[in-house]
């Protein structure tokens, strides 16, 4: 197998569809063998210097990973916390040690906030071993260290940052083209996993386990997973040459993100689409009115993907009393905030968000800490307020210098900096540090870290002393 990102796509596919062909007559073993082989292919990867295949590897387990794991549970019962959840983290962890040997020449300011990021996530870590218990911190590494920990992999230790590049602009094209395709089927006939899982957890915000009668969240875990995911693969997909595969894959991508019904993605993509204008990228327009034109389209004839986001425009629009998720969402947060503000130390891992659960949630100070409505003040509670400005304080420094230092460079930076504008942007509603949304985040910005701004050429290079050697580890 030669150290290619395709290479490691495909063996990640492959895995995938071989549980879920082995679950059809025995779960009970693709629960365990599929794990094992997922680590193990990996672990074989990283031991043969396979970096892109890796990363090949790592970012198509996040994607595909919960759609495996709902069709185990579909062929065996519901699992609260299934092995094959934890493939995508333990895939990701795994990279570590790699990346302790490793050094780059980066950004300064992409540097500072990695390091920024690692010491509060450690911070918060030791406080969550002792406050929450190692069970419900470890957790919170799964889904909010795993993701750095890949973040930090794309940073250092890859030599070749076009390779790098190159590896994004196919996570973007394939992903908002895989997504978002399985998004439109799921939404109009529901494979029967889908809706066993949607019974099993009770999750009560996707709507009706019936065809067209509920939010579609994919092959991922959550409706506001998808739509933060899509929205950033839309943003970097801007910048793809392929004209033909760009409009399939952003029409499938746009379909998608609309039938999730999140209007903090919508909003998002809003954001991104305005950063990409700021900057006078102006190819961003032609998929914008791309899909104004399939829009009016498919309104014309009829849809029923147009009239579902129709009717939650509709609903965002008019004040009734059917749609109160943005009064619960503003009281909700007038709530936590003088609590989260004050919490300076703050609660360490597994002390909100999934995590919290994994021990009973006994030691949860609100209720309510299980399921936040602001990736801010859920920060601030794990974090403590100073880690947590700190951290954001850091994160909003890179989106806007990165955005500045992209006017000189390629398309592909600018729509990097508008992809990592939309995810920051999205703390505002969800915690975009964990899962597939911290996957997005730490691998924008390692790739906007990696590289100073592209030439006409397509050759990187330093400016005015932006760079600094970072040693990582020794």
């Amino acid at each position: 197998m030669t150290d290619r990102a395709t290479g490691g796509l495909l063996l990640a596919a492959a895995l995938c569809a071989g549980a879920a062909v082995v679950s059809l007559g025995a779960a009970a073993a693709a629960m365990l063998l599929f794990p094992l082989a997922a680590v193990g292919a990996a672990v074989w990867l990283l031991a043969t210097r396979r970096c892109y295949a890796y990363l090949g590897f790592a970012l198509t387990m996040w994607l595909l990973a919960p759609l495996v794991r709902r069709i185990v549970d579909w062929q065996s019962t519901y699992h609260d916390f299934s092995p094959v959840n934890a493939v995508p983290a333990v895939v990701s962890l795994l990279a570590f040690p790699w990346v302790l040997g490793a050094r780059r020449r980066l950004h300064r300011d992409v540097a500072a906030l990695f390091v920024i990021a690692a010491g509060v996530m450690l911070y918060a870590l030791a406080v969550g071993v002792v406050r929450n218990g190692p069970a419900a911190a470890g957790g919170d590494v799964a889904l909010i260290v795993a993701p750095f920990v890949l973040g930090l992999f794309t940073l250092l230790v890859p030599d070749d940052d076009e390779r790098v590049r190159a590896v994004v602009r196919g996570l973007a094209l394939w992903g908002a083209l895989l997504l978002g395709g399985y998004a439109v089927v799921q939404f109009l006939y529901l494979p029967p996993w889908d809706e066993a899982w949607m019974i099993g957890s009770g999750v009560g915000n996707l709507g009706e386990p019936v065809a067209k009668e509920f939010r579609t969240f994919g092959t991922l875990g959550t409706a506001s997973y998808l739509a933060q995911v899509l929205c950033a693969m839309l943003l970097v997909l801007v910048a793809e040459r392929r004209t033909a595969l760009q409009v399939v894959a952003a029409a499938a991508g746009l379909a998608g993100l609309g039938l999730t019904l999140s209007r903090q993605g919508w909003l998002a993509l809003v954001v991104g689409v305005l950063v990409l204008l700021a900057l006078r990228r102006w190819q961003v327009l032609r998929p914008v009115a791309l899909a104004a034109g399939l829009f009016v389209v498919l309104a014309a004839v009829g849809s029923p993907v147009v009239e579902r986001v129709t009717e939650r425009f509709e609903e965002t629009r008019t004040e009734g009393t059917e749609d109160s998720s943005l009064v619960a969402r503003y009281w909700f947060q007038a709530q936590v905030a003088p609590q989260a503000l004050a919490d300076l130390d703050g609660s360490g891992m597994g002390s909100t968000g999934r995590a919290a659960l994994v021990s009973g949630g006994s030691h949860l100070t609100v209720p309510r800490f299980a399921s936040f409505d602001s990736g801010i003040f859920e920060s601030m509670v794990r974090y403590g307020s100073l880690g947590a400005i700190a951290l954001f304080g850091a994160l909003i420094a890179v989106a806007v210098r990165s955005a500045a230092r992209s006017r000189q460079g390629s398309l592909f930076d600018a729509a990097c900096a508008a992809g990592v504008a939309a995810l920051v942007f999205g703390m505002l509603f969800q915690d975009t540090q964990r899962g597939a949304f911290g996957v997005m985040l730490w691998t924008l910005l390692a790739v906007m870290g990696r590289a100073g701004p592209a030439s006409p050429g397509g050759h990187d290079h330093a400016v005015g002393g932006e760079l600094v050697e970072q040693p990582a580890g020794r």
